[in-house]
């Protein structure tokens, strides 16, 4: 549900993801690389019927919660990049067009 558009926006709101394999696509996946949000991956099918560990969720949530007590905002060019302006130029007063 994330476009391109968004992630600026939202980029400094998150700080962790936990996601189960294969369900954002892998473009969207870089897109948390390039702020730096931290990733954790879950395979749907490494504890089906097995007792769940959950030391690794809870290392996680640590390297998280140290993570955004030392904020930075990341600022990635090829999504918040403004597009330049476009400058106007005329030809003796009667035509005029933008570049």
């Amino acid at each position: 549900m994330l476009s391109i558009e968004d992630m600026p926006k939202i980029s400094r709101r998150i700080d962790g993801l936990i996601y189960l394999e294969r369900s954002l696509e892998n473009p969207k996946i870089d897109w948390f690389q390039d702020y730096r949000i931290p990733l954790l991956k879950l395979k749907r099918q490494q504890h089906h019927g097995k007792t769940f560990d959950f030391s690794t969720i809870q290392d996680f949530l640590l390297t998280v919660a140290q993570r955004s007590e030392m904020i930075s905002e990341t600022y990635v060019a090829k999504f918040e990049a403004v597009l330049p302006e476009k400058q106007r130029h005329h030809f003796l007063g009667i035509l005029s067009w933008e570049v």
